[in-house]
């Protein structure tokens, strides 16, 4: 699995699953915001793909094509403004559809943002933080 070398990234095993995670909420280069798209047709926002990792992996593994979980590939919002999460009703967010005042879609939960704070030596402001061995210091 690559991510952000492509559009479409498809999900076959849940290791993949794990590294769209970890690749995080939006693509790079662009940061267009990622969804999640289940066996079914089904759709998850980045958050609720965090949020409810334990189920879909649990789907993934299993190979449960009949319960609405198993993620199979994660694609770019382009301009869907009328693209939804199958989980929690809540709107996604897209690419080029957004009205700059418009924040009714999901939102990023806190527990990811903080894990990825952490997995890349981030503080809790967001700035990078290094431990210097030469000078036995930390630097922000």
């Amino acid at each position: 699995m690559v991510v952000g070398a492509e559009q479409t990234v498809k999900i076959q095993t849940i290791q993949d699953f794990g590294r769209a995670l970890k690749a995080g909420a939006w693509a790079w280069p662009g940061g267009y915001p990622i969804y999640f798209i289940t066996d079914d047709g089904g759709t998850f926002s980045f958050a609720t793909a965090w949020n409810e990792r334990a189920v879909i992996a649990r789907a993934i593994l299993d190979d449960d094509r009949g319960g609405g979980w198993r993620v199979v590939a994660t694609d770019i919002n382009w301009e869907d403004s009328e693209l939804y999460d199958d989980h929690t009703g809540g709107r996604i967010e897209s690419a080029y559809a957004e009205d700059d005042t418009d924040e009714s879609y999901e939102k990023i939960p806190g527990s990811y943002v903080d894990w990825h704070r952490r997995a890349h030596g981030l503080s809790p402001r967001g700035m990078k933080l290094d431990f210097d061995d030469d000078e036995g210091g930390l630097s922000v």
